[in-house]
Formats: structure tokens, C-alpha cells, sequence
């Protein structure tokens, strides 16, 4: 038996919701890991796990040298029992790749799946990140 999990169109990470540091502040939070340095200018990134059980949200939280942190919620699919999810992880670093861009110019390819638009279809954004690939017949051995 297969299951399939399903997903609305995924948002470009410029309509997620920004915190300021109040908010971030007064968030019921959890650090579930932090990564270090992508470019100058960038000092980490924190992924928080926010909300009740019934209601969970990531926030990325961006450090930067010289500059307030920067807080973006992003969608929590599944509770990070385990670790985050693959594709909680593939929207929490857009998010993380869009405040690099817009603060330090830095340049990424990551947002280029959303071209000018507000969501992409998530079988395609799921095929670009490498997470889907089309099946192939049994006897199609050699593709």
C-alpha cells in the first residue's frame, strides 16, 4: 500500500509573516538547530519551533553582523519529533536564502522556482528540490 502525503500550493518566502523582535520575544519557542555562515555579512541561522501541538509554525531567525536579527514564520508540516521534516527544511532555508538576498544581495538560486509568481505548484517545487522523480517501469531499468 502507498500513502501520499498533500500539500497546498507552496508560498513565495516574501509573503511569509515577519516578526519583530517583541514578537519573536513572546513566542512559546523551541531552538531546533542553528547553521552557520552562507556569506559575509551573515552571522547564522536559527530554526525555531513555535506554537501549541495543534498549531506549530517555524520561525527562521537570521543573524546578521551590524544589523537586527530577521524573523520569518514559515509552515510546520509535520512536528519535528524526529528532526524537521525534508520539505519543512526546503521552505524554513528559501526563507533563510530570500532575507540573504534582500539584505545583503547575496545570490541564490533557491527562489528562482517561484519566477515573479506567489506559490508554485507543489509537485513542481518538490521535483526542482530533488525530493520527487518521475517512476519509472519496472523494465525501464536503463533510465
Amino acid at each position: 500500500m502507498e500513502t501520499y502525503r498533500t500539500f497546498p500550493w507552496f508560498k513565495h518566502p516574501r509573503l511569509y509573516r515577519r516578526l519583530d523582535s517583541g514578537g519573536f520575544e513572546s513566542l512559546r519557542k523551541n531552538e531546533i538547530q542553528t547553521s552557520g555562515s552562507l556569506c559575509p555579512g551573515h552571522v547564522s541561522s536559527t530554526l525555531w519551533c513555535a506554537g501549541s501541538d495543534d498549531s506549530l509554525e517555524y520561525v527562521v531567525q537570521v543573524k546578521l553582523e551590524g544589523r537586527p536579527d530577521v524573523y520569518l514564520v514559515t509552515p510546520c508540516s509535520h512536528a519535528p519529533t524526529w528532526g524537521v521534516d525534508v520539505v519543512d527544511g526546503f521552505l524554513a532555508e528559501d526563507a533563510e536564502h530570500l532575507v540573504l538576498h534582500e539584505q545583503l544581495g547575496f545570490e541564490t538560486d533557491r527562489l528562482t522556482i517561484f519566477a515573479d509568481g506567489e506559490d508554485v505548484d507543489p509537485i513542481v517545487y518538490l521535483k526542482e528540490r530533488g525530493f520527487l522523480r518521475d517512476q519509472k517501469k519496472w523494465w525501464q531499468f536503463w533510465r
